[in-house]
């Protein structure tokens, strides 16, 4: 407009000076607008103010006249590609023919923010929609606390809408977080624009907790978010996990399933439990199906990867109870692994031998921990036996409940050599058995008295009398080949399982001259309470399971057993014979008996020898 006026000032000028150049207002000095003449026109008629160099005035050249003159009918069509917005300072200009139209009156919305925040960016105002402005207004609404959200919503739209691929449904989506879901505006202000537009689309497409999924973006960001938007993990769970957990969930969960699994893992070990995939290689399936103590005791067993997979091995066959007696009794996790990997006939029988053998151990350990701390690696080296029918024979023995004693807890009591002694069976009981015939039959005492030796007669099974009669040939000094002592020593240690049982047994003679194999009345728990404990503690110091095995069978001889109700005359017997050679039974006030020496009349016998010895003399008596 401005231009305008002067090009009519400028137009009018030349008129005047092109048709009077000679009149007396010539002489007049024309200067700016506005300014007083300094030339009266009447002192110098012939003056002429363009020749004046001092003047201001300028007669355009023609070639800058104007070419045509504005009419009320032909006015100048303004730009509307190129409108300004704004106040001054705050100007965005902009094309007006791209703007949104509205159906009502004229919003002023945009208007009144900017006149009461001059710091916000007139661009990002001019490009709210009808729909966020509907939104912001309820924020306005409120008054000058709404504002100042208001001015956060515009910012936070923003946000979104310059992410690629947003559509034009994020930005009011993002403000409903404020107006709808009742969001913290400072809380969003410290998302960023990816995290913020899946809160939305989660809370306000999807209806999921919006307060849960700004944990899970401020706890885990967009990956977290997207453990919920793509991998569909449970937002109420994921919201209860801390930053490093979700953060290795995302790591671990490569698909949904093993996010899923992965999610689990961490609902029940937390960070540690995630660890142990992400730094040790446990099996992510297999750690899943553990409970929250397992993880626990797995993470505390398992210092590196390898005492890790272990434990995770032992928790999948024999559960809590047997981690806690592995770390409890610090017992070697690879042994003990080896140890309850004993397999039976079917997954059941399976699963109760295992049960009973943690059930065994751990009652050992807990009336005789000492014995159990100090014998436990050399109970965990039965795994190592190599025979596996001799190896289920004797774990079927150590896990036996239904026996008078716990085999584990007095085994323990048992010197190293022979634990030692049944780690190295190495061939089956039948065939043991076979072999221990087959010996009787090619031995020297058979040959001598031409003995024929009827293997169908004896039953191969029944190991402690294939054991007597080896330990009559002994006596002879007429046994068979040079694997006597092996095969003898790896029978006996299968007969020490039943002694330690209290399940020991020695066979009557029938009147037909069979024998039938009963309960021993003097079992390996009876020996303190009958004869003192220094008679158990010589058995238990015997290094040969031999040794132990024929010490109970003269405890327990056979005419003695077959006698009726002669049990405890028998014992009387006994205890009389000690006590004529000098040895009393005495009860102490804890109520262990022990054999205390009154007189040195038994030539240093030990207690043992002597009840050895009346027991040989009884049976010939008897005979």
């Amino acid at each position: 407009m401005k231009k305008f006026i002067l090009d009519i000032v400028s137009l009018h000028l030349t008129a005047v000076l092109t048709i009077a150049p000679t009149s007396g207002f010539a002489q007049v000095a024309i200067s700016e607008i506005g300014e007083k003449p300094s030339v009266n026109p009447g002192d110098n008629p012939s003056y002429n103010p363009s020749e004046n160099d001092s003047s201001k005035l300028q007669i355009p050249s023609a070639d800058s006249k104007p070419t045509g003159n504005p009419t009320e009918g032909s006015p100048i069509t303004p730009d509307l590609t190129n409108v300004p917005f704004g106040n001054p300072g705050n100007v965005h200009f902009h094309d007006s023919t791209k703007s949104e139209k509205s159906d009502g009156p004229p919003s002023t919305t945009k208007l009144d923010l900017l006149d009461k925040h001059s710091d916000l960016d007139a661009e990002k105002v001019l490009g709210l929609n009808n729909d966020e402005l509907a939104e912001i207004d309820k924020l306005l609404a409120k008054g000058d606390s709404g504002s100042d959200i208001a001015k956060k919503a515009v910012e936070l739209a923003d946000k979104v809408k310059t992410l690629s691929g947003s559509n034009s449904d994020q930005g009011k989506k993002v403000i409903k977080l404020i107006t709808e879901k009742n969001l913290d505006h400072l809380r969003l202000e410290k998302i960023d624009s990816k995290s913020l537009s899946l809160i939305a689309d989660l809370s306000v497409d999807g209806n999921l907790d919006s307060e849960k999924a700004l944990k899970v973006a401020e706890l885990g960001g967009e990956l977290g978010l997207k453990l919920i938007s793509e991998k569909n993990l449970d937002l109420e769970k994921l919201s209860k996990r801390n930053s490093a957990e979700i953060t290795l969930i995302n790591s671990i969960g490569s698909d949904a399933t093993k996010a899923e699994k992965a999610l689990k893992v961490a609902e029940l070990g937390g960070e540690l439990g995630l660890k142990l995939i992400s730094e040790k290689n446990l099996d992510l399936e297999k750690l899943s199906k553990r409970n929250s103590a397992e993880i626990t005791l797995i993470n505390s067993i398992g210092s590196d990867a390898f005492r890790a997979q272990k434990a995770l091995s032992v928790a999948e066959k024999v559960g809590e109870t047997g981690l806690e007696l592995a770390a409890s009794s610090d017992l070697d996790i690879g042994q003990f692994d080896s140890f309850v990997s004993i397999e039976s006939s079917d997954v059941t029988a399976t699963t109760n031998l295992r049960n009973n053998l943690i059930k065994n151990l751990g009652d050992a350990s807990n009336r005789n921990a000492s014995k159990f701390k100090e014998k436990g690696a050399k109970i965990m080296a039965l795994s190592n036996i190599s025979n596996s029918d001799a190896k289920s024979l004797i774990f079927e023995k150590l896990s036996k409940l239904d026996t008078t004693k716990n085999p584990i807890e007095q085994i323990v009591l048992l010197d190293d050599s022979i634990l030692d002694n049944i780690s190295a069976i190495d061939t089956a009981p039948d065939e043991l058995a076979n072999q221990a015939l087959s010996t009787l039959n090619n031995s020297k005492f058979s040959a001598t008295l031409k003995l024929e030796v009827d293997t169908t007669k004896l039953d191969v099974h029944d190991i402690n009398s294939i054991f007597n009669n080896f330990d009559r040939l002994e006596s002879t000094e007429l046994a068979g080949n040079e694997n006597f002592e092996k095969i003898r020593e790896q029978i006996a240690s299968i007969i020490v399982l039943d002694v330690v049982s209290d399940n020991f047994k020695v066979e009557i003679i029938n009147p037909d001259g069979t024998e039938t194999p009963v309960e021993a009345a003097v079992q390996f728990s009876d020996v303190a309470n009958t004869y003192g404990s220094a008679v158990l503690a010589e058995i238990e110091g015997l290094k040969s399971s031999s040794a132990i095995v024929e010490e109970m069978n003269e405890l327990n001889p056979k005419l003695y057993v077959a006698k009726t109700n002669g049990s405890d005359a028998h014992h009387n017997d006994v205890l009389n014979h000690l006590a004529e050679n000098g040895i009393v039974l005495e009860t102490s006030p804890n109520g262990a008996q022990r054999f205390r020496r009154t007189a040195d009349n038994s030539g240093g016998k030990s207690p043992l020898t002597l009840i050895k010895e009346f027991q040989r003399d009884y049976i010939i008596e008897e005979v």
